[in-house]
């Protein structure tokens, strides 16, 4: 579902790398993460927003950590306009996304050909 969050805010569909952070990382590191509404197609989808708080330089430098990791371990997944295009496809079928919320170039790509 964070997933079909990222894609249903998007202005645009275009190939995408995502690195999944767990929360339980970024705490032990002492970043300071609050849930907030995120701005996605469908209610269901934005209350999954999270923000990292108080970042300051230091802080910064944690997270690139955090990331650098991921990267290294192999943890990051490459999303083709292919596949973002049929999730959103099933998540506006499932009424996960309401299609109405997406932005013109979104819908009009996931549009039936």
């Amino acid at each position: 579902m964070a997933l079909l969050a990222i894609f249903g805010s998007l202005q645009t569909i275009d190939a995408i790398d995502i690195i999944v952070i767990d929360e339980a990382a970024v705490a032990e590191r002492g970043l300071a993460v609050v849930a907030t509404e995120g701005k996605s197609a469908g209610e269901r989808l934005s209350v999954l927003h999270r923000d990292l708080v108080d970042l300051n330089y230091r802080k910064l430098g944690l997270v690139a950590e955090i990331i650098l990791g991921e990267v290294r371990s192999k943890r990051v997944e490459r999303w083709s306009v292919k596949k973002i295009i049929g999730m959103l496809r099933a998540g506006v079928k499932d009424r996960i996304v309401e299609e109405d919320l997406l932005q013109d170039k979104v819908r009009e790509k996931i549009a039936p050909s």
